[in-house]
């Protein structure tokens, strides 16, 4: 559905190259003007990239415009279609962005949330296309965002793509693919399991009260061991499950040995900081 060569939306900006098909979704995370909202306007035609191109298959719908005719209403931005299909569609989007109880009342008179919802409107009541969706699910109600989903994912198993800008790090795992960009910089840029492989070295938290023989440990097994409250904290590298099983084996006093990996979360946190 999507091809992108060697874009760069803005002059400072970064340069992309991913493909996104059919039924796929990429979210897309970032500093403040790190080129998030200049790849949607150029995916959308509003404004001409730097350098580079992309190839689209299918038409775009966005959403995040914030600009509503004066007297809109949530029904009135379901697309018309013809025939009985209409009064379903409408019914469909507007209850899983919970607008159905508002349907009727102005635009400008809902809450922020409410308004929000009303920018996905459009695009989640269009057939396959690729959807660019600028920041609005961050602001959908938490219950509203569940059903806001659950419409999402009917698009995408009916051929739709998606193009997410978000700024909630916990929503990853909801996506086939993701982009983090900080300053020019592409810093990911692939499926969502690759960026398991970004993560940090696991930590290896022990409590004991034998720093001795817990440090001696160390050099061999290629950890680093800090004084904690109520113990040492140990940061071992990928595959240093050994150090565990040895303290915890070795030595009688040990209490507690704990692995932590670090989330996709915490994995794109870290790479934004």
């Amino acid at each position: 559905m999507l091809r992108v060569r060697a874009l760069r939306p803005h002059p400072e900006g970064p340069t992309l190259e991913f493909d996104l098909s059919p039924g796929e979704s990429l979210c897309v995370l970032g500093t403040a003007a790190s080129g998030k909202t200049a790849l949607l306007r150029a995916l959308a035609g509003w404004e001409r990239p730097a350098s580079g191109s992309f190839e689209l298959e299918a038409p775009v719908e966005i959403s995040g415009t914030h600009d509503f005719p004066r007297r809109a209403r949530p029904q009135s931005l379901v697309p018309k279609v013809r025939g009985e299909g209409y009064a379903s569609l409408a019914t469909e989007v507007l209850s899983a962005l919970g607008l159905w109880g508002c349907r009727r009342s102005p635009v400008e008179a809902l809450s922020a949330s409410q308004r929000a919802a009303c920018e996905l409107v459009a695009p989640l009541s269009v057939g396959p296309a690729l959807l660019l969706i600028e920041e609005a699910l961050d602001a959908l109600d938490p219950a509203v965002f569940e059903t806001a989903w659950d419409l999402l994912r009917r698009r995408l198993r009916a051929g739709a793509s998606a193009i997410v800008v978000t700024h909630r790090p916990e929503t990853v795992v909801r996506y086939d693919r993701a982009l983090v960009l900080k300053g020019g910089e592409v810093r990911f840029c692939g499926h969502v399991e690759a960026l398991r492989r970004e993560a940090s070295p696991q930590r290896i938290e022990v409590l004991t009260q034998y720093a001795p023989g817990v440090r001696a440990l160390a050099p061999p097994l290629e950890v680093e061991i800090e004084e904690v409250e109520g113990g040492l904290a140990m940061r071992a590298a990928a595959g240093q499950e050994l150090a565990a099983r040895l303290l915890r084996e070795g030595y009688g006093d040990v209490r507690c040995v704990v692995h932590a990996r670090p989330s996709l979360e915490q994995t794109i946190r870290e790479m934004l900081l």
